[in-house]
């Protein structure tokens, strides 16, 4: 049976990919990984690491530089502008929204919020079959902000306050703090995804990468982060107003 919103149209969600890039531009994949070290190799360290300082967000030598560095910026190739702005249309034609009367920059991805999942194809530490919680790291994602005050804190000021990590998809004390548990084989053939969001409401508006930050926990062997692919999911639902078929 189909749903009809109130303006009479189809509802429906879909789902638009954003690919994930590595510091060189080129898409995350297996034969294309990024290693991000532990910057900590004991485990009560790193279990209570939080965000309280200026160094906490950037390893001062090998930020971005993979199997080096604690921290990498993952760039996300997409449209960050958050708004239509003036990208309008002045007809209805083939679903359009516009008319040569009321020209219109709306679009479905907004009707009814804005929402993002994130799911990561991530390997930790070093060989298969290790256990749950053998091989593990306490982690963060940070996304930045253009045009804010401070780009990765959510600092209403000038000012910036390194405790208010910009973490993705939400501002909290435990985003700041992730502890994942997994495994990883040769060129990854042990894969698994991570949800590490899903369906968040989050707009992105000015946002071009996403900081991961491996606070680490042991070893390389056990506590090293490998991103071996992963999407970002733009959710959208239509019907909501006029322009669609049916």
């Amino acid at each position: 049976m189909g749903i009809l919103t109130s303006a009479a149209k189809n509802k429906r969600d879909f789902t638009l990919q954003v690919p994930l890039l590595t510091a060189s531009n080129e898409p995350i994949g297996w034969n294309n990984r990024i290693t991000i070290m532990p910057r900590y190799t004991d485990s009560s360290t790193a279990h209570s690491k939080t965000f309280t300082a200026a160094g906490d967000y950037t390893d001062p030598s090998n930020h971005s530089v993979s199997g080096s560095g604690w921290s990498y910026d993952v760039k996300v190739d997409w449209n960050s502008s958050g708004s239509g702005w003036y990208n309008y249309t002045y007809d209805t034609n083939s679903g359009r929204r516009g008319s040569s009367s009321s020209p219109s920059n709306g679009t479905s991805l907004f009707d009814y919020g804005s929402f993002v999942s994130l799911y990561l194809d991530l390997g930790i530490g070093d060989g298969p079959h290790p256990g749950v919680g053998t091989n593990y790291c306490h982690m963060s994602v940070l996304y930045n902000q253009a045009g804010a005050y401070n780009a990765l804190q959510y600092t209403a000021s000038p000012t910036p306050n390194y405790t208010q990590a910009r973490t993705f998809p939400d501002h909290s004390s435990g985003a700041q703090n992730i502890k994942l548990s997994g495994q990883h084989y040769g060129a990854h053939q042990y894969r698994q995804y991570f949800c590490l969001a899903d369906v968040q409401s989050w707009g992105g508006a000015a946002t071009s990468y996403l900081r991961f930050i491996n606070h680490g926990g042991g070893a390389s062997s056990k506590s090293k982060l490998t991103i071996a692919g992963g999407a970002l999911l733009i959710h959208g639902m239509g019907g909501a107003s006029s322009g669609a078929d049916n």
